[in-house]
């Protein structure tokens, strides 16, 4: 009963990022907006240098599609949180999980939450600067570059905590299988 809900969300974030994942890439590369690769617009913090780019994609009648991904990144956001957030209560919300695993489970859990809430703010600050580009708003490319930033960072710190849980699931499993045959054998 315990795993149902995390399995759930796991099935549904899946059935929701992945096709969503494939049509947005899909669209991104279309815009071709300079220096991206597969997963976005690169970090930069040079507000003239977006701009560049923002010009170019424009010029090459992307940049409605460049606003149309966007929106569909609302397909990745939803799915890695419902995905990793499982993943991880799946790890961390084992019965014979120990007191460090629930609070690694718990800090892992809460990186995976801001990560897509930082993402979802970048694309609402990228569609902002796209908006207001006539007035050079430093503020929102601070805005939007630290929201870039911290979207980063905070899934490779949900990934390297899933990763430990993960490890630690399996480590468990083995000696649980070992202490479970030896069990056996000490009874017949």
């Amino acid at each position: 009963m315990r795993t149902r809900r995390p399995f759930a969300r796991l099935v549904l974030g899946l059935l929701i990022m992945v096709p969503g994942g494939m049509l947005t890439e899909q669209v991104f590369a279309r815009v071709r907006y300079p220096g991206a690769g597969f997963g976005g617009v690169p970090l930069s913090f040079d507000l003239q240098r977006k701009y560049e780019a923002l010009d170019t994609v424009e010029r090459n009648g992307f940049l409605g599609q460049f606003v149309l991904v966007q929106a569909l990144d609302v397909t990745i956001i939803v799915g890695t949180l419902l995905v990793f957030t499982a993943l991880t209560l799946l790890a961390a919300g084992r019965r014979d999980a120990g007191a460090r695993v629930r609070r690694l489970g718990r800090l892992t859990t809460v990186a995976f939450v801001l990560a897509p809430a930082m993402d979802a703010l970048e694309n609402a600050s990228m569609l902002a600067l796209i908006a207001f580009r006539d007035r050079n708003p430093d503020w929102l490319n601070f805005l939007q570059s630290c929201c870039t930033l911290g979207k980063t960072v905070f899934f490779i710190a949900g990934w390297c905590g899933l990763a430990v849980l993960l490890a630690a699931w399996a480590v468990d499993a083995v000696r649980g299988g070992r202490t479970s045959k030896r069990h056996v054998t000490n009874r017949s």
